[in-house]
């Protein structure tokens, strides 16, 4: 029986790696939880690549309204310009490790925002 478990898993891996992989960009992680429902392996990186964006979205519209904040007070600008390359920098190797792992069939969560969504009990 484990044998056929193993079988399963691998082949839905298989079929669904680059479904994986299209998890990571962006929106696309909904195209991906709406048309492979039924890959656990599909769905677990797209539940990865939904945390993914919204982090992005958060990130995108927290630092564009600090940084008009900001602009006036040179000191505090130019630390919120490092903030920003150090926490674009993170985004980006999430992304990169995202499609990594799914491209190598592996499901690992993400650093830090990996372990936000709970796992889906099926």
């Amino acid at each position: 029986m484990p044998e056929e478990k193993e079988t399963a898993q691998s082949r839905d891996i298989r079929e669904n790696m680059y479904w994986g992989v299209l998890a990571y960009f962006g929106p696309l992680c909904l195209l991906v939880l709406l048309l492979r429902k039924k890959s656990p392996f599909a769905r677990f990186h797209a539940r990865q690549g939904l945390v993914l964006f919204v982090a992005e979205v958060i990130y995108g519209v927290l630092f564009s309204v600090l940084e008009g904040l900001t602009r006036p007070i040179l000191p505090l600008y130019i630390g919120m310009r490092c903030v920003w390359a150090i926490a674009t920098l993170f985004l980006l190797t999430c992304v990169v490790l995202g499609v990594m792992r799914a491209s190598k069939g592996e499901q690992m969560p993400l650093p830090l925002l990996g372990y936000l969504l709970p796992e889906s009990r099926d």
